[in-house]
C-alpha cells in the first residue's frame, strides 16, 4: 500500500502461532475492528461491496477480486525476496449457506437502538418479581445479559421485512426519523424531495412488539386492556436473549408493563444422532410424515415425555411409536367401557373396595396432574397420566369391572380421565369424548376439582394395595412356584371369584406346605412351596443388593442431577418389588 503501518501489541494476538505478528483490518474482522478500538486506529476499507478492492488498497491492487489480490500479494512479496516461506495452515472461515462464497465482512452504515435506559426497566421488573423464569437458572443469564448490553444493531439489509421508518433528503441527505406530509420540508436545507431507507427492521425488533402490536396498539384498544400483559409465554431457551429480553425492554419501555409474568424455557429438539434439526441439512424429523404414521397426539406425547425445562433432547421415531402404542392403549380400554352401557340417570357412586380404591386414585392423580401443570412439569404430569391408565385403570380396574360390575363409575372415571389428559392429547380425548355422547366439546370442560381425602379413602386406598399384593404374590406364585400351569390353593380369605378372575388360581381343600403372601397364609403342595420360596429369597437379596446401589448413587450430591433422579426413580420401583415379594 506504500502508507507506514503502525505495530501495535495486543492480547487478541497469539504470539505462538505463525510468526506471533498479523495484519489488522478494522473494517474486514470483527476481532480486528475491537483491536482497532481499542488502539484508536483508522477504519480503512479495502473491499467494497462488489467484492473488488477499492483505491485503499492501493495502484496495484484497485479492481481486483479479493482471490486476484491475494495472488498478487504473494507474486509481489515474492519478487521483493522478502517472503521467508509458506505453510498450509487449516482453519476456520465462514461461508455463506446459499451462495456457498466466502462471507468477508464489510463496514456500513448502520441503525442502531440505545438499549441501556430499556434494558434497566426490564432489569428492575424482573428484580421485583413481576416477571419470573423457568427454570429458574435462566433468570441469571436474562439478568447477566441485560446489565452487559451494548447498543442494538436495528438495520438489516434484507429483501423482505418492516422498512426502517427513516427518510433522507435528495438533495443533502439529511435523514428525519418522522413520518412524512406530502408538504414537509427538509429541516436543513428546505428541499421537499425525500427517499426512504432501503434497509429493513431487525426481526427481532418486529417480533420484540409481539405482544402488544398484535392487540391494537398503539390504541389503547380493548384487547390490550384485557390481554396484556400475556400470563405465560412458552419458547425456546435459545432464543432468551434474541426475542425474550426485546419483548421485556420494548414493552417495559412503551407501555410502561412487562409483556408477561412468566417465560418458560423448553430445550431444543435434536435427532436421534443428538444434532440439532435443520430442514436445510437434513438433520430433521419431519413432522407430517411422523403424524401420517403413528398420529398427532403420539408426536405431541413424544415432545413431552421424558424431556426436563430448558434442557434439550432426543427424538426418535422409536420414541414416536411408543407413544402411538400408549394411545391404541387408551382407545382399546375406552372401547371397552363403551361396550358396558352407564344408566342414564343413575349417578356413580362406589359400592366396592376397588370402586373406592379407583376414586381415590383418581383423585390422587388430579391433585399430582395439577399441582405438576401450576409447576411446568408437563412431563411428570403426563407420566403420571399414563401410570394410571395402565397400571391402574387397565390392569386392574377395567379387570375386576368383569366380575364386580359398576359401569357408572366405570365411565365416570373415564370422563374425568380424559379431561386430565385431554390438554397433551386432545384429538384422540376428544374423539371419545364424543363416542360416549357428551354434547358439549372436550375442550371447554371445567377441570375437575380435587376432593380433601378423608381417613376412610386413605384406608380403603391401603386396604386395595394390599389386596393387589395378594394377588401379584399369587400370580408369582403360580408361575415360579407351578410353571404358571393351573394351580388350586386353600386359604381362608374372601373373594374366591375375584382372586380366580385376576390370578387363574382356584380354590379346594388342598393340603400340603403353608406360604405366606401379603399377610395371607396360602397352602399348596410341597413341590410347589418349596419351588416359590427359594425363588422369592433370591429374588429379594438381588433386590437388596441393587437397593443399596441405588441409593448411594441416589444420595451422591456430585452426580448430575439427571442420573440422581432416574437412580430415585429407579429406587422406587425396586422398592415396590420388594414389597410385591
Amino acid at each position: 500500500t506504500h502508507r507506514i503501518v503502525p505495530i501495535v501489541a495486543d492480547r487478541a494476538v497469539d504470539s505462538s502461532f505463525g510468526t506471533g505478528a498479523v495484519k489488522v483490518t478494522p473494517a474486514h474482522d470483527v476481532t480486528d475492528f475491537e483491536i482497532g478500538e481499542r488502539h484508536h486506529l483508522p477504519h480503512i476499507s479495502v473491499i467494497d461491496k462488489f467484492g473488488k478492492m477499492t483505491a485503499e488498497a492501493g495502484n496495484d491492487f484497485q479492481g481486483l477480486s479479493v482471490t486476484e489480490a491475494r495472488g498478487l500479494v504473494l507474486q509481489l512479496l515474492q519478487e521483493a525476496n522478502v517472503l521467508d516461506h509458506e505453510e498450509q495452515i487449516t482453519h476456520s472461515v465462514a461461508y455463506c449457506s446459499r451462495s456457498n462464497t466466502v462471507i468477508e465482512p464489510l463496514l456500513s452504515k448502520q441503525w442502531f437502538m440505545k438499549t441501556k435506559p430499556m434494558a434497566a426497566n426490564a432489569l428492575a421488573a424482573i428484580k421485583q418479581g413481576k416477571t419470573k423464569v423457568v427454570p429458574a437458572r435462566f433468570t441469571k443469564v436474562l439478568v447477566n445479559w441485560l446489565t452487559n448490553i451494548r447498543d442494538w444493531n436495528i438495520s438489516r439489509q434484507l429483501w423482505w421485512g418492516h422498512r426502517i421508518p427513516i427518510w433522507y433528503c435528495i438533495a443533502c441527505d439529511e435523514p428525519t426519523a418522522s413520518i412524512l406530509e406530502p408538504r414537509a420540508k427538509c429541516k436543513k436545507c428546505g428541499n421537499k424531495a425525500f427517499r426512504q431507507d432501503d434497509g429493513t427492521l431487525d426481526t427481532w425488533f418486529s417480533s420484540g412488539l409481539w405482544t402488544f402490536s398484535t392487540l391494537g396498539w398503539p390504541k389503547k384498544t380493548r384487547d390490550l386492556a384485557r390481554f396484556h400483559p400475556t400470563s405465560v409465554l412458552g419458547t425456546g431457551w435459545d432464543i432468551l436473549f434474541f426475542w425474550v429480553a426485546r419483548m421485556m425492554m420494548l414493552s417495559t419501555y412503551l407501555l410502561k408493563e412487562v409483556p408477561f409474568k412468566t417465560v418458560y424455557l423448553h430445550g431444543l429438539v435434536l435427532n436421534a444422532e443428538g444434532k440439532k434439526m435443520s430442514k436445510s441439512k437434513g438433520t430433521g424429523v419431519d413432522p407430517l410424515i411422523m403424524i401420517d404414521k403413528y398420529g398427532t397426539d403420539a408426536l405431541r406425547l413424544s415432545l413431552i415425555v421424558g424431556t426436563t425445562s430448558g434442557l434439550d433432547f432426543r427424538l426418535t421415531e422409536a420414541k414416536i411409536a411408543g407413544q402411538r402404542n400408549f394411545c391404541n392403549k387408551l382407545w382399546n380400554v375406552s372401547r371397552y367401557v363403551l361396550s358396558q352401557p352407564a344408566p342414564t340417570q343413575k349417578a356413580a357412586k362406589a359400592s366396592s373396595l376397588a370402586d373406592h380404591w379407583i376414586l381415590g386414585r383418581l383423585n390422587e392423580v388430579t391433585r399430582t396432574v395439577s399441582h405438576h401443570l401450576d409447576q411446568f412439569q408437563f412431563s411428570l404430569a403426563v407420566e403420571t397420566l399414563q401410570q394410571f391408565l395402565w397400571n391402574d385403570f387397565a390392569d386392574w380396574y377395567v379387570e375386576i369391572q368383569k366380575v364386580e360390575k359398576n359401569t357408572a363409575l366405570l365411565h365416570h372415571v373415564l370422563r374425568q380421565y380424559l379431561i386430565l389428559l385431554h390438554p397433551f392429547a386432545p384429538f384422540i380425548t376428544e374423539a371419545i369424548w364424543t363416542a360416549m355422547g357428551e354434547k358439549k366439546l372436550l375442550m371447554i370442560e371445567l377441570w375437575p376439582t380435587i376432593k380433601k381425602p378423608n381417613a376412610s379413602d386413605v384406608r380403603m386406598i391401603g386396604d386395595f394395595k394390599q389386596f393387589q399384593l395378594l394377588i401379584t404374590g399369587l400370580r408369582n406364585l403360580k408361575l415360579r412356584g407351578n410353571d404358571n400351569k393351573p394351580l388350586e390353593m386353600a386359604t381362608t380369605v374372601k373373594g374366591s371369584e375375584l382372586i380366580t378372575q385376576l390370578t387363574n388360581v382356584t380354590f379346594g381343600k388342598t393340603t400340603g406346605q403353608d406360604v405366606v403372601i401379603a399377610g395371607t397364609t396360602i397352602t399348596v403342595a410341597h413341590e410347589v412351596a418349596t419351588k416359590f420360596t427359594t425363588w422369592r429369597e433370591r429374588e429379594r437379596a438381588q433386590l437388596t443388593t441393587y437397593v443399596s446401589n441405588k441409593q448411594r448413587l441416589a444420595d451422591n450430591e456430585k452426580a448430575p442431577a439427571q442420573v440422581r433422579a432416574q437412580a430415585k426413580t429407579e429406587l422406587t420401583l425396586a422398592k415396590q418389588r420388594i414389597a410385591e415379594l
